[in-house]
């Protein structure tokens, strides 16, 4: 990332003169309206699929399992079958962690690329071989978005305070598209899927 000179670790209260929590550098830097510094993380190479025939997208359903509100954001992979019966596109699976043995149980076709990520950079890799990435509001959002990599993300009714509460866009990640939850999580399944026909259509 470009302009970060050292990694210190803040418990030890050394190495550094002066510390601003980062969920304040919007407010610091005027980030109100947006940033034109896209992408901020620097792409790596992208991973080998193999020949493109089809578009690619990746999906991310679940998070940590510790966090507070993990039970308002995941969601099971089964809620995402609206999204997958789009025709013509390749799904590849993002999730690491307990929620991936889902994978195990579903008839969804979805390519499972958990072996494959050892390190957010393995995934960063994954996600620049994608045209789409998919997710809950978890890491692999905002890696996608530091990445430019376009990126929608499924949003509950009351969110983190970061995303706001009405807006399908943010001014953290200029890739990034937002379907919130309105009238439960079918019917985000069913926007989201609508809008994946259109994406996918010969015309984009």
């Amino acid at each position: 990332m470009p302009g970060v000179d050292q990694v210190v670790d803040l418990n030890l209260g050394q190495g550094y003169d002066l510390h601003l929590p980062l969920m304040s550098l919007p407010l610091k830097y005027g980030m109100s309206h947006g940033s034109n510094h896209f992408p901020y993380l620097t792409p790596p190479a992208a991973a080998d699929f193999g020949t493109k025939q089809r578009l690619r997208v990746g999906l991310n359903w679940a998070g940590n399992p510790e966090h507070a509100r993990d039970r308002e954001r995941s969601r099971r992979l089964s809620e995402f079958a609206p999204i997958t019966t789009v025709p013509n596109i390749d799904f590849y699976s993002l999730q690491i962690g307990p929620a991936s043995a889902q994978l195990k149980d579903t008839t969804i076709q979805i390519i499972d690329l958990e072996n494959s990520l050892k390190t957010m950079s393995d995934t960063a890799a994954a996600m620049c071989a994608l045209d789409l990435v998919i997710s809950i509001d978890s890491a692999p959002a905002h890696l996608a978005g530091a990445l430019d990599i376009p990126v929608w993300l499924l949003l509950t009714k009351v969110p983190d305070w970061r995303w706001g509460l009405e807006k399908e866009t943010t001014p953290l990640y200029r890739s990034m598209r937002i379907f919130r939850e309105q009238n439960g999580w079918e019917d985000v399944f069913a926007r989201v899927a609508a809008a994946l026909i259109e994406f996918s259509s010969p015309s984009q």
